[in-house]
């Protein structure tokens, strides 16, 4: 039996790894500075606001003509790349924890695409090259599908 994912289940996932990163965050820098302000925001766009890439400019010019009954923001577009969930992605977001010399926001990163890596999907849209080359190095029971049609529930 093939086990599924619903979309607010995926996203749910996302928001609560980032907030308890967020929340480790709040205590260990204390008193709150720049940095802490900066590794909180790293936090939550590399956890979760880091899917905004799966909008491809196709749907983002559905939204601006309301086109509706085509738009279906995050559902996968066959050739499209999210960067965002790239090799390159990583090599920045590595330097960006360098700079700011915290880790947090890579582990962010990480927790985020191991999320991802997970699901089958991957093998067939291919649009997150690092989760689609982590997909195989998963335990079958670890395994989960979340496609489109998930998206409209």
């Amino acid at each position: 039996m093939e086990r599924r994912m619903t979309g607010k289940q995926h996203a749910l996932g996302h928001v609560l790894l980032t907030a308890a990163l967020a929340f480790v965050s709040l205590i260990v820098y204390q008193p709150i500075s720049w940095q802490s302000f900066i590794s909180l925001s790293g936090i939550v766009f590399f956890g979760v606001l880091l899917d905004i890439d799966h909008i491809s400019f196709q749907q983002i010019v559905d939204l601006v003509k309301m086109k509706k009954d085509r738009l279906l923001l995050g559902a996968p577009v066959m050739g499209w790349t999210n960067w965002l969930h790239s090799w390159q992605a990583l090599l920045a977001i590595v330097c960006f924890s360098l700079l700011i010399m915290n880790f947090l926001p890579l582990l962010s990163f990480v927790l985020h695409i191991l999320l991802d890596g997970a699901n089958k999907c991957n093998l067939v849209y291919r649009t997150s090259p690092l989760a689609t080359t982590i997909h195989p190095f998963y335990p079958e029971w670890l395994k989960y599908s979340f496609g489109p049609e998930d998206l409209e529930k």
